[in-house]
């Protein structure tokens, strides 16, 4: 799980707490947590080692869960940051997701497009200026979001022949 502390005037005290077992905190479905990161809007993002991914809002208490039916596409989340353009990036056990805070899609880049590894590692990406930095069990990735070339060519399917029992129909 995870504990919010607060020190004041020498002494430490409890202000939040999340876990499996909420008696008196706040409910959180996985207490086993990769990362926490704070989105620009001030909720909060939990990354777990095999629970999905949560979004929790200090104003409203609420809890959101990302699973694969909502598109996230391993519960084994290694690290979050944001792009200046809305998008959380998510570093997984199984790729690199984009995830859109506006109509809250995911996007998942795999070797297939590009990327140097689809295994991250449990390290904490980070942002310099425009370009993200990621680690992986081979290196580095790093990229510019904004240079991303999304080809969203679809091509179109021709059959030339058709068989059935190796005789053309």
């Amino acid at each position: 799980g995870i504990s919010c502390l607060e020190y004041n005037d020498g002494k430490v005290s409890l202000v939040y707490g999340f876990s499996q077992a909420a008696s008196g905190g706040l409910f959180l479905p996985f207490n086993d947590v990769n990362t926490v990161y704070e989105d620009t809007y001030g909720n909060f993002w939990f990354g777990t080692n095999g629970g999905g991914l949560y979004c929790w809002n200090e104003e409203t208490m609420q809890t959101l869960s990302f699973m694969e039916e909502n598109g996230l596409p391993s519960r084994v989340v290694y690290g979050i940051i944001e792009d200046g353009a809305d998008n959380l990036w998510i570093a997984l056990d199984k790729g690199l997701s984009r995830f859109s805070m506006t109509d809250r899609r995911f996007t998942t880049y795999l070797e297939d497009d590009g990327l140097l590894c689809s295994s991250f590692s449990e390290c904490r990406p980070f942002r310099v200026r425009d370009d993200l930095y990621f680690g992986t069990t081979h290196g580095i990735v790093w990229f510019c979001p904004d240079s991303l070339d999304v080809i969203e060519y679809k091509p179109s399917v021709l059959l030339t022949d058709f068989r059935i029992s190796n005789r053309s129909v």
